[in-house]
């Protein structure tokens, strides 16, 4: 009787410690379903975005982020009139704790718009963000990649984008979005 309640607890701490340490891999899968939860979730955020545009004619602000695992982080400001970009404010900086350490930042105008290519700086409108999401981002093949969307900001676009599935660090492909205002 003994020996059989000992095999009973540890066919119980077994199939614990199995269920438990195994991963299932379709758990990151996108599956027809949640392709759909996304489709629905991007077109309620276009509409969110349609009615923002309209009521701001068109005119509006937002800051496009980037991060590392090394601390660094870029953050370049948008501004938008009447669906042109007018100003673009770029900073890119080290954060050290609490301490933010700038390593490049500059302004641009009507009179430089995107003189500064080389600095990885996003050059978007809020429409072609949601042009990129719609016909790249989001398409991603979702078996190699983690595709993610979000819309954090009052129902705009916070995220869209991928990542390949067997990248360590830094391999996101789309955009941060952490701020729009009038």
């Amino acid at each position: 009787m003994k020996s059989l309640r000992i095999n009973i607890l540890l066919l119980i701490f077994t199939v614990i410690a199995i269920t438990s340490c195994s991963k299932d891999k379709s758990s990151n899968v996108i599956t027809h379903s949640a392709t759909e939860v996304v489709a629905k979730n991007f077109a309620e955020s276009q509409q969110a975005w349609a009615a923002f545009k309209t009521t701001n004619s068109n005119t509006y602000t937002f800051i496009l982020s980037g991060y590392s695992f090394t601390g660094n982080t870029s953050e370049t400001k948008i501004t938008v009139a009447n669906g042109a970009i007018i100003k673009r404010d770029y900073l890119y900086y080290h954060k050290d704790g609490v301490s933010k350490i700038t390593i490049n930042e500059w302004h641009e105008t009507t009179a430089n718009l995107n003189s500064h290519p080389d600095d990885n700086a996003p050059f978007y409108t809020l429409d072609e963000v949601y042009t990129t999401a719609k016909s790249v981002w989001l398409k991603a093949d979702a078996v190699t990649n983690d595709v993610y969307f979000e819309a954090k900001n009052n129902g705009i676009i916070s995220v869209a984008g991928y990542t390949p599935k067997d990248c360590m660090d830094d391999c996101f492909v789309g955009v941060h979005i952490t701020g729009v205002s009038k």
